[in-house]
């Protein structure tokens, strides 16, 4: 049987049912980029929960405190009376943050003696604490500087003069490519790709399993026509997914791209070529249906933890690194994030290479076992006929 019979079945078997494989393909990647687009949609944490104790209760503890409260990055919900209120607050997570200002506050900024704020804050979930540390640390430089601003200027000290006395090293800040740390631009690109490899694992997986089981083509079709004809339409339908996945990621919730998309294109090529490969050769060796499918779900899902997207792959430990060079996520999510941030990426030829190479390899050896298998059921079931 010609390849293109093949390649007709193969295509009619995606868009057949009442509900297509195709529409998993397209629509699961769709899905991830706008879920999680709406979940990062506010790009950065806010409002985080706040609960102030005042000891002082004086003029300057309430200019700091004025500063919290203006600042987006906190959200005042209590006022607390007590060290035990205080406590509690946190532990029940009334306040993921409190701010204690000390008895005596301002009577020891008056005499130029060192007062001690204590801001306290519930790491539990990393996100909150990060982001309100920073915050934080900048809202009390900011007091302080101009604290020592207005003891200076007390001396008969003009200004400008008393500020560079208390602050004589200015440090400037430059954030390139993701200036607002936005998670938006940060991870959506990568969960978009996460759910192109959960959409292909479901699909790819039982096709060469299944044709060994439940033969449809004679012992005389050869199993690479078998073999191509199956991955072409998901390769060509996986690269239809991700371009509108990205389009919605682009103009729906403003992910810059910066890059070239000719590049985009071909780095998308190469890892649909390592991904749907690799999951054909779980589908050669696989016992049967099920199996093609909870075999490949052990190696894809860890993939976006592998990826370098969430935790940088120079920092991972030796095991770490080894298996997330098994992966193809690690090979295309920085890859990517790169060229719609930065414009460009210095690895993004020599990944495609690999990945490229890599599907290369796993498509022959999903054909040769394939075949292999495929010629020993053929031969049981003569044997069985015969018997």
């Amino acid at each position: 049987m010609k390849i293109k019979s093949i390649l007709c079945d193969a295509w009619h078997d995606l868009w057949r049912g009442r509900y297509p494989l195709a529409l998993l393909i397209l629509l699961v990647p769709l899905g991830f980029t706008v879920l999680f687009g709406f979940v990062y949609m506010e790009n950065s944490v806010n409002h985080i929960p706040l609960a102030i104790y005042d000891r002082d209760q004086s003029n300057a503890s309430r200019k700091l405190i004025q500063m919290y409260s203006d600042s987006e990055r906190f959200t005042v919900v209590d006022q607390i009376v007590s060290e035990g209120q205080l406590e509690e607050a946190i532990h029940q997570y009334d306040a993921l943050v409190t701010l204690e200002i000390p008895k005596g506050f301002s009577k020891d900024i008056r005499s130029g003696k060192q007062s001690n704020v204590l801001v306290t804050v519930n790491s539990v979930n990393n996100m909150f604490s990060n982001a309100a540390l920073a915050s934080a640390q900048e809202i009390n430089r900011s007091y302080t500087v101009a604290v020592g601003q207005k003891l200076v200027e007390g001396l008969n000290v003009v200004p400008d003069v008393a500020l560079n006395m208390v602050y004589p090293v200015h440090f400037g800040i430059r954030i390139l490519n993701n200036p607002t740390n936005g998670y938006t631009q940060f991870m959506l690109s990568g969960l978009l790709l996460n759910g192109m490899q959960v959409s292909m694992m479901g699909i790819v997986g039982p096709i060469l399993i299944g044709e060994i089981l439940r033969r449809r083509y004679n012992r005389q079709t050869k199993a690479v026509c078998i073999v191509l004809a199956n991955w072409l339409p998901i390769w060509a339908l996986g690269m239809v997914s991700f371009f509108i996945s990205f389009l919605v990621a682009v103009y729906g919730f403003h992910v810059p791209m910066r890059g070239n998309w000719l590049e985009v294109g071909v780095l998308i090529a190469s890892f649909l070529t390592f991904l749907i490969s690799v999951l054909m050769l779980f589908s050669a060796c696989a016992s049967n249906r099920g199996s093609s499918m909870q075999l490949p779900m052990v190696y894809i899902m860890p993939g976006l933890l592998y990826s370098g997207l969430s935790w940088p792959s120079f920092d991972m430990n030796t095991v770490a690194h080894v298996l997330s060079l098994t992966m193809p996520m690690a090979y295309v999510g920085d890859t990517l994030r790169d060229l719609s941030l930065n414009g460009m990426s210095p690895m993004l030829w020599s990944n495609c290479a690999y990945m490229i190479g890599i599907g290369i390899v796993c498509l022959v050896l999903a054909t040769l076992i394939f075949q292999k298998r495929r010629m020993r059921a053929f031969d049981a079931e003569q044997k069985e006929s015969v018997s």
